[in-house]
């Protein structure tokens, strides 16, 4: 089977087990020296887990009382399910844009792979609690931003640069909630997974960075513009007050543009 067959069937596959397995495949191959020759490919209408999850939005998401081990498990179970969605926008960026220099697939598959090693962490954790992926209802949000980011430029705009960034201020509050109940054991490994993930994190805004300043030149735009395409996008997120100003400008944000996120001074 051609690496690009492997990809299509990862990104396709409804069965997180396999999913998982199939990813791990992915990447090893391409470590391995193989590369992809990409072909026609074919849209992707619903999210791959659908047939398997109960959908629902995200508003009505039960809430997360960090003080109850259901709370716990619950704030889990939405973790790992950003986890696995972040999987396939991953692996979609891999498949949905040809012709671009081999790097980019390397980050992206290399993404995925690390997504596959959170998702299979929290996993762990949640079934710690007795819990198991798909035993709460999920939505399907970032699987509504993949498919509304058809060109390069918006999906490295919107995806990674701000979504996976706005994921590292929820990772920096969760860490000062949770910091409460450290001498609970679970929640010592919760913090650790969250330090993992966060540190991997920066690593994928950082490539997303790389990448939309790449679309960016090829398109003859600013890099400034994606101002104007996150608000074209999430007008109620744009312009809210971040948190982790110290690792967006790790990740590659620079000092005019975390200055006007909020920042008082860079980093």
């Amino acid at each position: 089977m051609e690496l690009f067959d492997l990809l299509e069937m990862a990104l396709f596959e409804a069965d997180p087990a396999t999913k998982c397995s199939l990813t791990e495949q992915l990447w090893q191959r391409w470590e391995a020296g193989e590369r992809l020759r990409h072909r026609h490919t074919k849209p992707l209408n619903n999210p791959s887990y659908a047939s398997r999850f109960t959908l629902t939005q995200p508003g009505e998401l039960k809430g997360r009382d960090l003080k109850t081990p259901e709370g716990r498990a619950r704030l889990l179970h939405a973790l790992a399910h950003i986890e696995y969605s972040a999987i396939d926008l991953a692996l979609d960026a891999a498949y949905r844009f040809a012709g671009l220099p081999e790097h980019y697939y390397h980050d992206w598959l290399e993404v995925a792979d690390e997504e596959r090693r959170h998702y299979l962490i929290l996993t762990d954790l949640l079934a710690s609690y007795g819990v198991y992926h798909g035993d709460f209802p999920v939505h399907d949000a970032l699987f509504q931003a993949m498919k509304a980011t058809p060109t390069l430029w918006e999906r490295m705009g919107v995806v990674p640069r701000f979504l996976e960034a706005n994921g590292l201020d929820a990772n920096i509050k969760l860490e000062r909630k949770l910091a409460s109940y450290r001498h609970d054991e679970l929640v010592q490994a919760i913090l650790a997974a969250l330090a993992i993930i966060k540190r991997d994190e920066i690593g994928h805004v950082a490539k997303g960075d790389r990448w939309f300043r790449y679309a960016c030149s090829i398109e003859q735009r600013e890099p400034l513009e994606w101002f104007d395409l996150v608000r074209s996008f999430y007008p109620h997120l744009a312009d809210k007050p971040v948190l982790a100003i110290k690792e967006r400008h790790e990740a590659g944000f620079t000092c005019q543009e975390l200055k006007r996120l909020g920042a008082t001074e860079c980093p």
